[in-house]
């Protein structure tokens, strides 16, 4: 059948089988290929990111735990100005017994209950005390100074009747906080 043409139609024919044999190479081989090839160009790019990025943290590591142990210290340091749940009524019978090492009379003491916060509880309660003008003050600079926070809020003081003119009745609002345990609550 190749005997029966013309050198110009062989040479047409080689042509177009070139043609196609290098059409099916570029579709079936060599462009399946460079598509992989890019591919496998993005993954690496995105690998040699993620390696710079881990280079980056890595020296930053030793900076980040020493950032990581003082917030270990400074919690620490807040866990003793705030107490656990379970530590409130030691905090209550603290201020109680400063009550009575100034010589006040508790007259009323009213919990208010707590109020759940992200990681920590505010738990307030009423106090209603009475004493000499001076011990009062010592009270409530002894609450300042107190090791736990307290926040005083809603202050009022008056004379207090039939006691002498120096006694006084003082009603305050007071407010600690309480940390949650691990779990997160209450």
């Amino acid at each position: 059948m190749l005997a029966n043409l013309s050198v110009r139609e062989k040479t047409l024919l080689a042509v177009v089988l070139v043609i196609l044999v290098g059409g099916g190479f570029y579709l079936w081989l060599y462009e399946p290929i460079q598509a992989e090839i890019r591919t496998l160009e993005n993954e690496i790019s995105i690998i040699e990111r993620n390696i710079s990025r881990a280079r980056i943290s890595s020296r930053q590591l030793p900076q980040l735990r020493e950032e990581y142990q003082e917030l270990e210290r400074e919690l620490e340091r807040f866990q003793i100005l705030i107490p656990t749940e379970e530590q409130v009524s030691e905090f209550l019978r603290d201020l109680e017994g400063l009550a009575r090492n100034l010589d006040l009379k508790l007259k009323t003491f009213r919990p208010g209950g707590m109020t759940p916060r992200d990681e920590y509880g505010e738990v307030a309660f009423r106090l209603n005390l009475s004493g000499r003008f001076q011990n009062v003050i010592l009270f409530l600079t002894a609450l300042e100074e107190f090791k736990r926070i307290v926040n005083i809020r809603d202050i009022s003081m008056s004379g207090a009747e039939g006691e002498g003119r120096d006694w006084v009745e003082l009603n305050i609002n007071v407010i600690t906080y309480v940390l949650f345990d691990e779990e997160g609550g209450s």
